[in-house]
């Protein structure tokens, strides 16, 4: 009888191990973690530019934001030209150049040309990279950039 038992066991150890329930990692629900980025204003002062962005959407799992900047020469003002990034700014949630307050994302990077205008980008990062990175379309200088002296 004891054999009988520990045959038993042996057995019933075996399935749970191998076999029992589904075996992958969870991912994240798409509907339920992403969110989108939109453009509301930037401002230029000297050769930094501020930008104001709204978040929709699961705002607590935004963890970096991508700035692409595209210069343009004199002249250049061509808003059907295809986009093409000449800077990138990469600012995480940790930076102190970046801030989310409530749904509304605001920062600033320095180190632009004075006087130049740009076309520019927002490139959001998801906590979750499987739910991939969110863009906002692109802006030239003449859509409510505002000019600090």
């Amino acid at each position: 009888m004891p054999r009988y038992y520990f045959v038993f066991l042996v057995i019933f150890s075996a399935a749970c191990i191998l076999g029992c329930g589904k075996k992958e990692w969870p991912s994240p629900n798409v509907q339920e973690e992403e969110f989108t980025l939109k453009y509301v204003n930037s401002t230029r002062a000297q050769n930094c530019l501020r930008l104001t962005a709204r978040v929709s959407g699961e705002q607590d799992n935004l963890s970096a934001v991508t700035l692409l900047v595209q210069g343009l020469g004199e002249g250049a003002d061509c808003p059907t030209c295809p986009f093409r990034v000449s800077r990138t700014f990469r600012l995480s949630r940790g930076d102190p150049s970046l801030s989310l307050e409530g749904n509304t994302l605001h920062l600033q990077v320095c180190g632009l040309e004075s006087g130049g205008d740009y076309r520019f980008k927002l490139v959001g990062e998801n906590i979750y990279p499987e739910i991939g990175k969110t863009r906002t379309r692109t802006f030239s200088p003449q859509e409510k950039i505002k000019e600090q002296k």
